[in-house]
Parts: C-alpha cells; sequence; structure tokens
C-alpha cells in the first residue's frame, strides 16, 4: 500500500514513445557509425538524451518501460544501419560501362554541370543506389535522362575512408564522361517542372537575380554568385537557400489561410497536398520531408481538437525516417534540421518567459522581441556544436540578422513562388509575372 501511495505521489510521466524510439534508433545508428570509423570517448554523451528521460523520479515500472523501448529501438538502428552499409556495398564494380541515368538534381556550371542520377543502369543492367557524375554539357535539367560510357567509380564506405555524406544519400557512384547526350525525358511531372523553372528564370531575370530566385525554390544554390554565398554563410543566413522546414511552413501556412474561410478545418488537405508537391519538386530535402510530417500531424492533431505537442512530433518525423533511410542520421542537413527544432521545443519557452521577466525599473523587455530572441538562441544550443563540427566556424551575426531575414522570407518567397510557376505555365507573360520578385531581389 505504502508503495502504491508513493507511485501516485510521483509526477506524471509522458511516455511519449515516439520520443523513446526517435532517440533509441538514433543512439543505434550512430554508435554503430562510431564503432565502424572508430570510438571517440565525447561519444558516450550520445547517451545523455536518454538519460535526460529519466532524470525526474519516475516509478520502476515506468523506468523499465523506457528503457526496454529504448533498448529495442537501439538495437533496430544499429540493425538498419548495416543493412543499409551492406546495400551501398552492393551492385556493379568498378570498370568501363555505358550508363543510362535520370537527372535528380542538377547544378550548373560554366562549361559543365554536376548531376545527381538515379534509375540506373549500367550495360543494360538496373543497379541500386545513385549516381554524381560530372557532365560535359551546361544543357542537362532534372528529368533528363542521359546516357554515357565511361569508367565508373565506387564510393567507399566511411570506415573505408569514404564520406559519411555518400552514404547519406546513398551515391554509391561517380563517373565523369568524356560525352554524353540526353536521350530522353522522365515521366516525373515534379521533375519536369523543376527543369522549366530554371529555363524560364534564367531566361527572363537577370542571372544573379535568377540564381537567388532558383535557390529560393529548389535548394540549389550552384546559380548563385560564390563571394554573395560565402557572404550568407558567413552571415549564417544561407539556410534561406536550402529548403527547409521555415519554407514548407509558409507554403503550409498561407495556403490554410487563403483555404481556410471555404474549407474551415479541411483547409488543411489541399496544404498538405501542395506542401507534398513542392517536396517532390525539390527532390524530398532532408529537412522539407521533416516539415511536411509535422504539418501533417499538426494539421490532423488541430482536425481531431487535439492538443498539438511540438517535440512528439519531431519524434515521430525522425522515427520514419530513420526506419525508412537510418544513413540519413550522418547528413549534416538531417542533424541542423533536427537539431534546431528539438532547440526550440526544449528551450524557446523557458527563454521567453525569462526574458519578458526583465525591465527597467517599469519597462519590461519587449514581448516579441523575447520570443524572437529566445528562439534564436534556443535554435543555437544545437545547431553551435554541429556547425563547428561540420564547418569549423560559426557566425556571430546569425542571431541578430535572422531577426530581420526570417521575418521578411515570407515577403519575397510567396510572390516568388506563385511568380515563377505561373512563368513556368506561361512563358510568354514571364517578363511580366517576375517583374515583381525580381525588384524585391
Amino acid at each position: 500500500m505504502e508503495e502504491r501511495a508513493r507511485e501516485k505521489s510521483l509526477p506524471r510521466f509522458n511516455l511519449r514513445p515516439f520520443l523513446v524510439l526517435a532517440v533509441g534508433l538514433i543512439c543505434g545508428i550512430y554508435l554503430s557509425y562510431r564503432a565502424s570509423v572508430g570510438i571517440r570517448p565525447a561519444d558516450a554523451l550520445v547517451f545523455a538524451l536518454f538519460l535526460l528521460l529519466l532524470a525526474p523520479p519516475f516509478a520502476w515500472r515506468r523506468v523499465l518501460a523506457v528503457a526496454a523501448l529504448f533498448t529495442v529501438a537501439a538495437g533496430l538502428g544499429a540493425g538498419l544501419f548495416s543493412l543499409a552499409c551492406s546495400n551501398f556495398t552492393s551492385g556493379a564494380r568498378e570498370g568501363e560501362y555505358t550508363v543510362t541515368g535520370t537527372a535528380q538534381t542538377v547544378s550548373v556550371y560554366n562549361g559543365y554541370c554536376v548531376a545527381t542520377l538515379s534509375g540506373l543502369s549500367f550495360d543494360g543492367t538496373s543497379q541500386g543506389g545513385s549516381m554524381r557524375a560530372t557532365l560535359p554539357s551546361e544543357n542537362v535539367r532534372p528529368g533528363d535522362v542521359v546516357t554515357f560510357s565511361a569508367n565508373v567509380s565506387r564510393n567507399l564506405l566511411p570506415s573505408a575512408g569514404g564520406r559519411a555524406s555518400d552514404l547519406a544519400s546513398d551515391l554509391r557512384y561517380t563517373a565523369s564522361p568524356a560525352a554524353c547526350e540526353v536521350t530522353g525525358k522522365s515521366g516525373n511531372l515534379f521533375l519536369r517542372a523543376n527543369a522549366a523553372l530554371y529555363d524560364v528564370l534564367f531566361a527572363e531575370m537577370d542571372r544573379d537575380c535568377a540564381g537567388i530566385a532558383y535557390a529560393l525554390l529548389t535548394g540549389n544554390s550552384a546559380g548563385i554568385d560564390g563571394g554573395l554565398l560565402d557572404e550568407t554563410r558567413t552571415g549564417g543566413i544561407a539556410h534561406v537557400f536550402a529548403v527547409s522546414g521555415l519554407h514548407i511552413g509558409i507554403l503550409y501556412g498561407a495556403v490554410m489561410l487563403c483555404l481556410r474561410p471555404l474549407l474551415r478545418r479541411w483547409s488543411f488537405v489541399p496544404a498538405l497536398c501542395l506542401a507534398a508537391g513542392y517536396c517532390a519538386l525539390c527532390a524530398f530535402t532532408v529537412s522539407s520531408v521533416r516539415a511536411l510530417i509535422m504539418c501533417a500531424v499538426a494539421g490532423v492533431m488541430r482536425f481531431r481538437g487535439a492538443k498539438y505537442d511540438l517535440l512528439s512530433s519531431l519524434s515521430f518525423a525522425a522515427v520514419l525516417t530513420l526506419l525508412l533511410s537510418p544513413a540519413k542520421l550522418l547528413s549534416v542537413s538531417f542533424q541542423l534540421s533536427y537539431g534546431a527544432v528539438a532547440g526550440l521545443s526544449l528551450f524557446s519557452g523557458s527563454f521567453s518567459r525569462g526574458l519578458k521577466k526583465l525591465h527597467i525599473g517599469r519597462i519590461f523587455f519587449p514581448a516579441r522581441l523575447a520570443d524572437a530572441l529566445a528562439s534564436s538562441a534556443a535554435v543555437q544550443i544545437f545547431t553551435f556544436p554541429l556547425m563547428m563540427e561540420a564547418f569549423g566556424y560559426f557566425s556571430v551575426w546569425g542571431t541578430l540578422l535572422n531577426l530581420v531575414v526570417i521575418p521578411a522570407l515570407p515577403v519575397l518567397f510567396l510572390p516568388l513562388i506563385v511568380c515563377g510557376f505561373l512563368s513556368a505555365l506561361f512563358p510568354a507573360a514571364a517578363p511580366v509575372l517576375l517583374a515583381l520578385p525580381e525588384g524585391l531581389l
């Protein structure tokens, strides 16, 4: 009786099974990866995420339940990562092949382009994974079916000296042919729309403006002047050129706002469909998929009249992503995207309440400024060490510049996406349609 009374007096614990599953998968995948490349003493800090779940004095049965779920998820993550590594090393060996593949993303440079090809076949035999191909042409676009003969090399696993980003993207092959030929078009309408968007922007806008516009819309920043891109990275605002949760959220929220008077609580359905199509246009980047899943959860929760939990929604998105592609954990985009939202969900509320209590005499800290600063500071808790680890630098100006850039982004992004896609549909009207976004840029 005394033990039961003591358990009832303990704080209620929201099990949040998806949070425990997500942390378990992350720990299992990460430690499996570190075991292959070399364990570091700092890797023990990964388990701190799990220990945070057990910090308060929970009832022992709940602790055992969380520990069991975490252990199963960690084992599953390690097994899935091992399978991903095995798949990465499968397929054709290095050698001379006639290669056919469909361009998913294309970065055009002066005299050549770098394309990511999927749907590969070598000498007529289908192959899994994708290829990074440096092609001697500026005319290849997303959705083009490309054929060439070249010596194909295999990308290595990180444990063998390869890049973790190649494993995360399942980029198994590399080739640099002397010549290539576009032999067809993909039936994927989203890839073809991406190509049409590129052509109309660079045909009708100033080249610098076109490069920025294409980067804002698709996340492909290869067309931006190198000096400008370096400056945005130094300023900590280069994320505006990567299709992220911010872009998906702006699009989703704008469509919801426009359709709510007509469709009421059903307005999230067309908004979600449009956001999914936009993700497909941008080749399903990690951050866009994360935002899409979270928007879907938010829409369903509001439709049902249930409370929306940001941390549980983020955990659900992480579980889906890592179950389908465990190696995505190794990509910097995954770490920054999920780390930023984790910081927001865990710390922004506390930071904001603390700032709002600051005052000079009877003048209190402005509420909106407190929310903005708190959000920015909360994001940095996770992104700061990740930026230092991945890039070796961190922008001290990022917090202040983002206070201006993030509120201004919808003003530029929404007219750009509307005018850009209307221009792709009606090229004759493109000079008029693109005048507004070009002026804003």
